[in-house]
């Protein structure tokens, strides 16, 4: 697993910029707002593959843990309780850390393009169509960092639940899978929605001067 997401801070700008060509389409819908984000986070791909090596570490290792247990449960009934809660316990602790060092190098990005947030009001871009990008562009983010931490998780834990349990097949609930994506997009949230809405509060000519 460790291998695997050094592996992804390395090739993490060609993995953005592969998710936007593919996502371009799509992003087209969102016009100006779509284009504009997909123009941006390939600029920034080398800045922003730094928060995709906490972000993908910490999913994937969460997804390991939680799709063992919910794959033995599912399949030769649920293990000791104490056992368990302890070892979700010590996902729970390492997957906070992973999560502020991924907020902490978004948020470094976002305040590094304070003016350029400025600019874009100041070309008579609203204080909503400004949030509008910074939100699609951690669409993107999220996107790509969950496509890539089920790639690291689906190849650590396949072998691992074949061996234990027969199955080359793990289970995770679908509940558990929404609260997983909602988890990863709200940790995306915070280091980029949450600094540009604070930073856009203030007047563009204020930021630029």
């Amino acid at each position: 697993m460790l291998s695997l997401c050094v592996g992804v801070g390395l090739l993490g700008p060609f993995v953005l910029r592969a998710t936007i060509a593919v996502a371009r389409p799509l992003l087209a819908l969102a016009g100006g707002t779509g284009r504009l984000a997909a123009d941006t986070v390939a600029v920034l791909s080398r800045s922003l593959s730094g928060a995709l090596v906490p972000l993908v570490l910490a999913v994937a290792f969460a997804g390991v843990k939680v799709g063992f247990h919910t794959t033995t449960a599912h399949l030769a009934g649920p293990g000791p309780a104490t056992e368990v809660w302890l070892d979700y316990a010590g996902t729970a602790v390492y997957c906070v850390f992973a999560a502020v060092a991924a907020v902490n190098t978004l948020a470094t990005v976002v305040v590094g393009r304070r003016r350029d947030l400025a600019l874009l009001g100041l070309a008579g871009a609203t204080r909503g169509r400004v949030l509008a990008v910074v939100v699609c562009e951690a669409g993107i983010v999220t996107v790509t960092g969950l496509v890539l931490a089920a790639g690291v998780a689906g190849v650590t834990l396949m072998p691992i639940v074949h061996t234990a349990l027969g199955t080359w097949i793990p289970y995770v609930p679908p509940a558990t899978l929404a609260v997983g994506v909602l988890a990863t997009a709200g940790v995306v949230a915070a280091g980029t929605v949450l600094p540009a809405a604070l930073l856009t509060r203030r007047r563009p000519i204020e930021a630029v001067g």
